[in-house]
């Protein structure tokens, strides 16, 4: 990926930043396999728990790319990003 990565980094996920994974840490997703375990439904929750600004994003792809980073498929997930603009599917 090109940089170091630190285990259990939500903000590795694409579209997830510094504050929404601050969201998920205070509602106890705090690891990728959480993340990759969560619906999108409690995905949407989290982002919604945040306010207005945090409504607008997409966590469709976020479990999936979390299952991956969980894995270590550490290449498959670089393509999958690159192939996806902003992490959407």
């Amino acid at each position: 990926m090109g940089k170091k990565i630190k285990a259990d980094d939500l903000t590795t996920v694409e579209g997830i930043g510094p504050k929404i994974a601050e969201l998920f840490h205070n509602n106890n997703i705090k690891t990728w396999h959480s993340l990759s375990t969560s619906s999108i439904e409690e995905r949407r929750n989290v982002l919604n728990s945040g306010g207005k600004r945090f409504e607008i994003h997409n966590p469709e792809s976020w479990a999936l790319q979390a299952g991956m980073a969980f894995d270590g498929k550490w290449k498959e997930l670089a393509k999958w990003q690159d192939e996806h603009k902003g992490g959407r599917m």
